[in-house]
């Protein structure tokens, strides 16, 4: 719901003011509800490479290492090993060393040469030699481990045991990683990590928006660079205080200077982080935009006086003209006309009260409940509550079958407003209409 256009100085004869709404039809209901979704959970599997060119070790192996939460992946060569290392991600290969075209040690050697695979974990199959110049060999091309054939399956479950544990975890933690690297980068507010020196370590999307700094700007730069000047000082003392272990963390407002010069105020949270032995790591620093508020406070201050500047003129004359009609030789005429500046002072007063009453209610943060609502209605029922004076008429053209989207309360406040100014300003003959527009209905 928005009106255009309001107050008395935009009113004259002719003119037209405009109040624009969202469609509605009239049987809708303005409560939406968003059913839940169940989204069934899948356990992830573990993709374990095992190449071998022999399929009855394949078939072995498959017949220890088989568990519901692994992908057991064959490969009868090493070039057919490296096919399936490009399609898919695995957590451990075990390759065997003996093979016809690339032999094991061959085939380590590219898959740590790719950089998609160079951190998998290869354990060597082999059944020709475990002396040392054949493991050296085996290490020195990529392998974390050997197993020689036959092999103990025990003891080969509890070597791929560990690897598939420290997969999960390393899998776990890059989760959390980007996780919070997401968190970081996408909240609404501006967020930085800070060294202890004040130097900026990284920043988010909001907090450059914010200051106006690209990120490499800001990464060159210390934290007392964008401060300003005023500022900076009781800063420095609560930075100060944190790192002595006095403060676990700090609230204020500030000011930044803009990257193009201007200032900016902020709502600034800190907190400390600590390394594993207490000691002091970086800081968390979060920053809300809270120029607007200001401006707003600002705007605030100044109605207020204004208004009370304002109010002093009509109670005044009211006082006056009210000690005037005291007077019992007053004719009839001036006694007329002290009624009519008395009404008219009167009106004035209600009006600017009026509005400090609308003031203070969006500093409350007035409950909007938008419906569906029949304007002919509405301008019908903002009519009676605001009838034309002596002389004056107003006309309806609002089809009963348009419905907009308001609260009850603001649009009766709207009409009754733009009726009393167009009373006031825009001559005898008032009209009152609603034209239907694709997306919106407009009186």
């Amino acid at each position: 719901m928005a009106a255009q256009g309001a107050g008395p100085s935009g009113f004259g004869r002719g003119m037209t003011r405009h109040l624009a709404l969202t469609k509605a039809a009239h049987n809708s209901d303005p409560r939406t509800t968003h059913p839940g979704r169940t989204e069934g959970e899948s356990k992830h599997r573990h993709n374990i490479l095992l190449v071998d060119d022999r399929p009855e070790n394949l078939t072995a192996l498959e017949a220890v290492l088989e568990s519901p939460d692994r992908n057991l992946v064959r490969a009868t060569t090493g070039e057919q090993a490296l096919k399936h290392l490009l399609k898919a991600d695995f957590a451990l290969i075990l390759l065997d060393v003996q093979m016809p075209g690339l032999d094991g040690f061959e085939t380590a050697r590219v898959i740590k040469q790719l950089e998609k695979t160079r951190h998998v974990p290869i354990i060597f199959l082999t059944g020709v030699s475990t002396e040392k110049r054949h493991m050296f060999q085996g290490y020195s091309a990529g392998a974390v481990d050997y197993v020689v054939k036959p092999f103990d399956p025990a003891v080969l479950r509890s070597k791929v045991d560990v690897f598939i544990d420290l997969e999960r975890k390393s899998s776990a933690l890059k989760e959390s990683e980007e996780r919070f690297r997401s968190a970081f980068d996408h909240a609404p507010i501006g967020v930085a990590l800070v060294t202890t020196e004040g130097r900026w370590l990284s920043v988010n999307r909001s907090f450059c928006q914010i200051t106006g700094y690209r990120e490499d700007r800001l990464l060159s730069r210390d934290v007392r660079d964008i401060v300003h000047p005023d500022d900076a000082q009781r800063d420095r003392v609560f930075s100060q205080r944190m790192l002595a272990g006095e403060l676990r963390s700090y609230h204020l407002e500030r000011r930044y200077v803009h990257a193009d010069g201007h200032e900016v105020f902020v709502l600034e949270s800190v907190s400390l982080v600590h390394d594993a032995h207490g000691q002091p790591l970086h800081s968390i620093l979060q920053i809300a935009d809270i120029s607007e508020q200001k401006r707003l406070e600002g705007f605030k201050t100044q109605f207020i006086d204004n208004a009370a500047h304002e109010l002093r003129s009509p109670l005044t004359t009211i006082a006056g003209v009210a000690a005037m009609l005291t007077n019992e030789n007053l004719g009839r005429k001036e006694f007329e006309q002290l009624l009519e500046a008395l009404e008219r002072q009167s009106v004035r007063a209600r009006d600017l009260i009026n509005n400090l009453l609308d003031f203070a209610s969006l500093e409350r943060g007035p409950t909007i409940s938008l419906q569906p609502l029949g304007l002919s209605s509405a301008a019908e029922a903002a009519i009676r509550l605001e009838p034309p004076p002596a002389g004056a008429t107003v006309t309806t053209l609002v089809p009963d079958h348009l419905y907009g989207l308001a609260d009850p309360l603001r649009l009766q406040q709207i009409l009754v407003n733009l009726l009393a100014n167009a009373y006031r300003y825009g001559g005898g003959s008032i009209t009152l209409g609603a034209t239907d527009e694709p997306d919106r209905v407009v009186l």
